[in-house]
């Protein structure tokens, strides 16, 4: 997102064994009063990880591209235009009953004005964005089974005012426009290799969001603070105010932060819902934190964090076992929500930082966490969706000399539930319907990936040759996919998708 640069004409191109991408920049006219950049990338690993491990059956593949333009009309005015567009595809090479998805394509396209006007004693800007969706997913024998289309205009317009004393001033407007239309299906087998619709549901809106936001700022040699008020109103949807502070302060070499805000999030106007969902999901967070340094470039930093929710969406019509009768309640066609959640979310991160220009660098990040919501209306307590109580994330650089590098990054967790009801049974990898939610977890998720780098210059050009080996011990890391049941019995099968496996690669980046 970065302006081109106004130096000189220079590219950057990148080729290794699991994607491709350039970047072309240069000056604007003599005068440098501006600059361009265009950007492309095309990602194979899709195709890759396929080579490697054919039990990999489904993955994803994408390719993008980037152009901005930056001018100065004058020294106090400036105007920019963004043009992002890109295509995602997803591909399951194992789908094969009536409402198994194949393959889904999704394009999208993001174009943006900006103007920007500096003030002796402010900076005032406006902007307006354009963004089209297209997606269609298809199933094992190419019926259609969704497809939409979403058109979004935004308009936004900032002020920037410093104030006496270290005093700031900011404040905002943003309207939206919304286009979305949605078509979803349902098929069964009707003979080899064909299938009939058996349900369909389609929707359209058009929800116009207004929304206006100001924030004062006041900043000290040892202290500063942040007080602000965001105001929300959507068309099918009830207005919102949204508070929020933020404060810190150094004691010595120790600093102090804190903050507390509410916020929302405006329901999707095209799901389901009993009755149109006007109150929007709700929350009050609560953090602080304690930054102290160590010495010899070592930074510890340790943050708590709380957060009550309100009016949380979750799914009605879910496949599970009736408590009183002991029954199977089928799930419905078409998923359908209500926003019948209360709940909270706390923890703690841990943050031990080494900032270093030689020699080892890195850092090592550690977090507990749990989130746990209680339903309204059926009295149900269960984890949250994406809870996952503890996260280890290591990072380290050793700079062997100015110009080259190795690199290795360890990423664990306690990972998710198996969101739904199901529960083991006396097999630990079979699972049946339960009447309890998100009782059983996926296993624990863990990747190593290591990479080093080898820098060539000369002139002004630079060449960099890197290896890298992606889930360096090949460990069979999973996801959760959406599960069939066993009529007759109960059993929940297709629970797991498995994730990419060791992944070799090398490439070359070539800097101009």
């Amino acid at each position: 997102m970065r302006e081109g640069s106004r130096d000189r004409l220079s590219a950057r191109a990148a080729v290794s064994g699991t994607s491709a991408s350039g970047v072309f920049e240069g000056p604007i006219g003599s005068s440098h009063r501006g600059s361009w950049l265009v950007s492309v990338r095309k990602s194979y690993l899709d195709w890759l990880v396929r080579q490697i491990d054919p039990e990999v059956s489904s993955a994803i593949g994408f390719v993008d591209a980037q152009a901005k333009l930056v001018y100065d009309l004058t020294p106090s005015q400036q105007v920019q235009f963004l043009a992002i567009a890109g295509d995602a595809q997803y591909k399951d090479v194992e789908a094969s009953s009536a409402n198994d998805l194949k393959t889904a394509v999704s394009r999208s396209m993001l174009g943006s004005a900006y103007w920007r006007y500096l003030h002796p004693k402010a900076v005032f800007s406006q902007r307006v964005s354009f963004i089209g969706n297209d997606f269609i997913n298809k199933g094992s024998v190419g019926q259609r089974m969704a497809e939409g289309h979403t058109d979004q205009l935004i308009w936004r317009s900032d002020l920037i005012r410093p104030l006496a004393r270290g005093w700031t001033f900011e404040g905002g407007l943003r309207y939206e426009y919304l286009n979305r239309t949605d078509t979803a299906r349902k098929f069964a087998a009707s003979g080899p290799g064909s299938v009939r619709v058996t349900a369909e549901r389609s929707g359209s809106t058009e929800p116009s969001t207004a929304a206006g936001w100001t924030q004062v700022s006041w900043s000290g040699t040892k202290s500063a603070m942040t007080a602000g008020v965001r105001g929300t109103d959507r068309t099918s949807a009830k207005h919102r105010v949204l508070p929020w502070v933020l404060a810190e302060h150094t004691f010595g070499s120790t600093t102090i932060r804190g903050s507390a805000g509410r916020s929302s999030q405006l329901i999707d106007p095209l799901v389901a819902t009993p009755e149109p969902a006007r109150i929007p999901e709700t929350a009050f967070s609560y953090d602080a934190s304690i930054d102290q340094p160590l010495g010899h470039g070592i930074r510890a930093q340790a943050t708590g964090f709380y957060r009550t929710e309100s009016d949380v969406l979750r799914r009605t019509g879910e496949d599970r076992i009736d408590p009183v009768t002991g029954k199977r309640i089928v799930e419905s066609v078409f998923p359908t929500f209500a926003p019948t959640l209360t709940g909270t979310s706390q923890g703690i991160d841990l943050l031990l930082i080494r900032q270093a220009p030689a020699g080892l660098s890195g850092w090592i990040g550690y977090t507990w966490a749990h989130s746990r919501y209680h339903d309204e209306k059926t009295g149900e307590d269960f984890d949250g969706d994406f809870d996952q109580r503890h996260t280890l994330n290591v990072f380290a650089q050793y700079r062997l000399s100015y110009r080259m590098t190795v690199s290795a990054k360890f990423r664990t967790g306690s990972n998710f539930p198996l969101v739904g009801y199901f529960a083991e049974t006396t097999d630990p990898e079979v699972f049946k319907l339960s009447t309890l939610r998100n009782q059983a977890r996926l296993p624990v998720y863990a990747r190593l990936d290591v990479r080093a780098n080898r820098t060539f210059t000369w002139s002004q050009k630079r060449l960099t040759l890197f290896v890298e080996a992606l889930n360096v011990y090949g460990r069979s890391n999973v996801r959760f996919a959406a599960p069939g049941v066993n009529v007759r019995t109960g059993q929940a099968f297709g629970l797991f998708d498995t994730l990419f496996p060791f992944v070799p690669s090398a490439g070359v980046l070539l800097e101009f």
